[in-house]
């Protein structure tokens, strides 16, 4: 298995996967083509300022693709609507809350 460059200790920057709360993505039939994919991450880098990007060469098809007003705007559009899907992740201070509930449960059922 191959680890991200955002996760190894050489990476200038790292994310500190204890602090993502969420995850979000957005499908389109056109992210099956390569270049359209990597047109498409370019748009989304403009549309939703991460705080990191991929580091991946982006191909002169990826270029392309993102430059054409017609797929710009679409996924303008596509990136500021709803994303696909959505993950939340519980904080480490909401699972220990959660635990907390489920013993004084256990608890309460034991003393029956």
């Amino acid at each position: 298995m191959r680890d991200s460059s955002a996760t190894v200790e050489s990476a200038p920057i790292r994310i500190n996967v204890d602090s993502i709360s969420s995850l979000r993505w957005w499908e389109d039939s056109r992210f099956q083509e390569r270049g359209e994919l990597e047109g498409a991450e370019l748009v989304a880098f403009e549309i939703l300022k991460p705080t990191m990007r991929s580091r991946g060469g982006i191909s002169g098809a990826g270029l392309e693709a993102s430059q054409d007003d017609s797929f710009f705007q679409s996924m303008m559009n596509l990136f500021q609507g709803p994303p696909t899907g959505t993950l939340l992740f519980p904080s480490i201070r909401d699972l220990q809350r959660r635990l907390n509930e489920l013993e004084r449960r256990v608890a309460d059922l034991e003393a029956k």
